[in-house]
């Protein structure tokens, strides 16, 4: 995750290369799922993936990374990611996709997330694909929550 394609990524760990301790940066989200791990096994260009596996079709999971930017201005943001999958079944859903939870700096909706941007991965057994999304946020952000599940 990017201000711009120029610039660094803000995430923590965002390749998951630091799989344990105080580096992680990531969480575990849904916390149904009967397996969650990082994996030296199977790596998109690095040493770890994130692996998500579900005991049911009905659960959830995935991982989450709360990232706090408090912007003084807004910017254009640039969110990519690669994923794989296998055997996954059912539609292009939202509760199978990259979501962001957004809180801006000004309140736009009290006491809920003010925003949501939700981009589905695609279901089915494929190799390595890359999700890729451009958004101009309405305001500065406070902080973002940034899932895959």
């Amino acid at each position: 995750m990017a201000a711009a394609a120029d610039e660094p990524n803000l995430l923590g760990n965002p390749g998951f290369e630091i799989s344990e301790g105080d580096g992680v940066a990531w969480t575990q989200h849904y916390r149904k799922t009967v397996d969650f791990e990082f994996d030296a096994s199977v790596a998109h260009a690095g040493k770890h993936s994130a692996r998500c596996r579900l005991a049911a079709s009905k659960d959830r999971t995935g991982v989450s990374q709360r990232l706090n930017l408090n912007q003084e201005q807004a910017v254009p943001m640039l969110v990519s990611l690669w994923y794989r999958t296998d055997g996954v079944t059912g539609p292009v859903h939202r509760s199978f996709a990259l979501g962001l939870g957004i809180e801006y700096t000004t309140d736009l909706r009290k006491d809920r997330m003010d925003d949501a941007v939700i981009v589905p991965f695609e279901p089915g057994t494929h190799g390595w694909r890359e999700l890729t999304r451009a958004f101009v946020p309405q305001v500065p952000i406070r902080y973002m929550h940034v899932h895959c599940e």
